[in-house]
């Protein structure tokens, strides 16, 4: 982990505590932590400290830390106006609109706007779907069909942006694997928070909410990558709400989901490197330093949702379906094939094709069908050498061989097998 990348979480950990931050022990590359505060979606925070305390930056760049922070809440707080008038519209039009993280989790930060939403999510539920995308497109919004998998339709409002409207709080297949017994997700009445406009809007029951955030990070942490603003969310919701949950249960089911070292991890964080005090989680057992500083390494490697490392990432998201399909299926792996069906029909089309493409990939085999037979080994010998030179790539169920593939996926998968994941 950098150095920048430490003191970034340091000035978090000052930001949602509204305590002074501490001078940094370093030289810090200022550019550098902007960029990463950017990427991991803390940027108005860390702008929040330094308004507080010009001294860390310099004096000299007071003015315009204000400035910068100034248009980031001012543009938070136009989405969050305009997204209240379509939840309004939902409302008004007999839908039950439900807001999933974004602004319904900016009261667990000391000024609610420093919380930066990259898009609105809406739970509306199956029943209320249809209906609930009618109600947006006569507001303007662009609304694309679900696909049957997924858990929302992919909206899109220029004053606010991406809009992502539930039916489902999560995919299908994380419905299999992590609420099986429960494939909604809700458990309790919704509730209502008040936001600094004076306006209510209706979020989760507390056990419902903990175990979505906890999960939604999770799902991002090891099949992309999550960033800090995921993973703050998740610490604070647990710090300031914990008490009205039934932590017992919450355990006990991350534990069954083999998720519970890596919780303890996250919280871990917030206690080693934002320097949230130890007695503010209650029924909490910190794991060792060295996993939570793993875990964070592995957040700052991967930037912006996992991007700079997409390629060897979705490596390891292929061991850990793997893994998952064994543990909950006895059949799983036809499961785990059948997922990869995409990879291994692309692998076929390699070596088989149909006889009006040997016509145009090799023009002598229409003199007689004779020498079809010829083309068709001709193509075996193509395709071969595409497959040694890397042009195509071949399907491994090994996931043994997966890991080797490359440093990050060796980094990941060792990572995933001490918290107990694989």
């Amino acid at each position: 982990m950098t150095y920048e990348f430490e003191y970034l979480l340091h000035l978090l950990g000052s930001s949602v505590q509204g305590k002074a931050a501490s001078v940094p022990i370093k030289p810090i590359d200022w550019e550098k932590l902007f960029q990463l505060a950017k990427e991991q979606t803390v940027y108005p925070m860390v702008l929040y400290v330094l308004k507080q305390q010009p001294e860390l930056y310099g004096t000299a760049h007071k003015d315009w830390v204000k400035r910068e922070l100034r248009l980031l809440l001012v543009a938070e707080v136009l989405k969050r106006d305009a997204s209240t008038e379509l939840l309004s519209a939902l409302e008004n039009a007999g839908v039950t609109p439900v807001v999933l993280k974004g602004y319904s989790l900016s009261r667990l930060y000391p000024e609610s706007s420093v919380r930066q939403s990259a898009d609105l999510d809406i739970y509306v539920g199956l029943q209320n779907e249809k209906k609930a995308q009618d109600v947006l497109r006569s507001c303007g919004v662009q609304v694309k069909e679900r696909a049957e998998e997924a858990q929302e339709a992919s909206c899109y409002y220029e004053p606010v942006g991406c809009i992502e409207l539930h039916a489902w709080l999560m995919g299908k297949d994380d419905r299999a694997a992590w609420l099986v017994d429960n494939p909604s997700g809700i458990s309790q009445p919704f509730k209502f928070v008040s936001l600094d406009n004076g306006e209510y809007i209706r979020t989760l029951g507390d056990d419902d909410n903990m175990l979505f955030l906890t999960l939604h990070f999770i799902k991002h942490f090891i099949k992309y990558g999550a960033n800090l603003r995921n993973l703050l969310d998740v610490i604070l919701f647990y710090r300031y709400f914990s008490q009205n949950c039934d932590c017992s249960d919450f355990w006990a089911k991350m534990k069954t989901l083999h998720f519970d070292e890596l919780v303890r991890a996250i919280i871990s964080v917030g206690i080693k490197f934002c320097s949230i005090p130890k007695d503010d989680f209650a029924d909490v057992k910190v794991t060792e330093d060295s996993i939570a500083e793993r875990v964070i390494e592995d957040i700052e490697a991967g930037g912006w949702m996992g991007q700079k490392e997409s390629k060897d990432r979705g490596r390891i998201r292929l061991i850990y379906e793997k893994a998952l399909y064994d543990r909950t299926a006895c059949n799983g792996k036809l499961v785990f094939i059948w997922r990869r069906r995409a990879r291994i029909v692309g692998m076929i089309s390699a070596f088989f094709c149909s006889k009006k493409h040997l016509y145009s990939k090799y023009p002598y085999s229409q003199k007689s069908v004779f020498l079809l037979p010829i083309a068709y080994f001709h193509r075996g010998i193509d395709s071969v050498i595409k497959l040694k030179t890397g042009k195509v790539k071949p399907f491994v169920l090994d996931t043994e061989s997966e890991k080797q593939y490359s440093d990050v996926t060796q980094r990941r998968s060792k990572l995933f097998e001490d918290l107990g994941i694989l």
